[in-house]
């Protein structure tokens, strides 16, 4: 934000305006503190006995798009729903730091389907700005993914894999985007 002038004071003939930052910049040290709580993730997933699998110290390397047959070429304003924290998705962003954990639960008993997992990573970038111009382009990105869907064809011994992602919604500044890979 930029300076404003005092009540009463004369007008400034300079054309410079000192800056002065409305909120303290957070530190690489308090990002933990922002990650949601073992009873907020139980929540989430309506269970109760989730399990901290995971710390997320650094972008992820291991492209899950590229698990996928070489013939498949996954799109990249899509790759956001490949995982969290992937470097694909913060290339040439400029931040500074990652921090995040993932989480497990079980299914009930002799159920067919795969434990619910929840993943949350939280990237800090060294300023207002530069997360602003990364939360740009990611809500350009990510609209341009909503309510999408492809299938894979089987290469070799691979099954088919239908990816999918459902509407996109920019809440109070979060963007949010359900999505589904299955074989």
């Amino acid at each position: 934000s930029c300076g404003d002038k005092k009540e009463g004071s004369p007008p400034s003939s300079s054309s410079t305006t000192n800056a002065t930052p409305s909120k303290t910049p957070v530190a690489e040290v308090s990002l933990p503190n922002f990650l949601l709580t073992q009873a907020e993730i139980d929540s989430v997933l309506g269970a109760t006995d989730s399990k901290k699998t995971r710390s997320i110290d650094s972008l992820k390397t291991d492209n899950p798009a590229d698990v996928f047959p070489k013939s498949y070429k996954f799109p990249d304003e899509c790759l956001f729903i490949t995982g969290a924290a992937e470097s694909s998705v913060y290339a040439g962003s400029g931040n500074t730091a990652v921090k995040g954990e993932r989480y497990v639960a079980s299914t009930s008993s002799g159920s067919d389907e795969p434990n619910p997992e929840v993943t949350q990573a939280l990237v800090l970038f060294p300023s207002a700005d530069q997360a602003n111009a990364f939360f740009g382009t990611s809500t350009q990105r990510w609209s341009a993914c909503a309510n999408r869907k492809d299938t894979v064809a089987a290469e070799g011994d691979a099954p088919a894999i239908t990816w999918k992602v459902g509407p996109v919604a920019n809440n109070n500044g979060v963007l949010s985007a359900s999505s589904n890979v299955s074989s």
